[in-house]
């Protein structure tokens, strides 16, 4: 008695390929399962987080809405909770320009400001980096999008760090 047939079948009733398809499935949930188990566990926070995002460029308008709602700050992608500002240092925008003797130079830009917003909201650090309580991960080189119900920015984060 053969154990496979002719057409690739053990015992004439199921083939190889249902067997390696079923195993493909398993592993799928499987790698799901552990992808959602991790996301959970992430969730909370056990440390404070506090970071810093680098919004450039930007209108005196838009520095007066940063500085209207320190609380109820979100990520405009996912909406979920960024933490609370904790500072804002404001100073002037620069600009390359080209001087007529055709060198270049740094320059203020009229009515634009750098602006440093630092943040700090409950997470958890783990070797994988920063996640917020929200399961926001926050890494330095960032670009995040924020959102305080006045106005809506993009900032690069450019330092990370939990608070004892």
């Amino acid at each position: 008695m053969k154990f496979i047939d002719e057409q690739g079948k053990i015992n004439g009733k199921v083939s190889i390929v249902d067997i390696f398809v079923i195993l493909l499935l398993i592993a799928c949930v499987a790698a799901v399962g552990i992808k959602l188990q991790k996301a959970q566990s992430i969730r909370g926070g056990d440390c404070m987080i506090e970071y810093s995002l680098r919004i450039e460029n930007i209108r005196d308008l838009s520095v007066n809405a940063i500085n209207q709602n320190y609380k109820d700050i979100e990520d405009a992608e996912t909406g979920y909770a960024l933490g609370e500002i904790v500072n804002v240092e404001t100073s002037p925008a620069h600009v390359l320009v080209q001087t007529n003797d055709g060198l270049f130079k740094i320059e203020e830009y009229d009515n634009r400001y750098d602006v440093v917003v630092t943040l700090q909201t409950s997470g958890t650090e783990t070797d994988d980096g920063f996640y917020a309580s929200s399961g926001k991960q926050i890494c330095v080189g960032e670009t995040i999008g924020v959102l305080n119900g006045y106005v809506q920015l993009f900032g690069e984060v450019v330092s990370v760090k939990t608070l004892k």
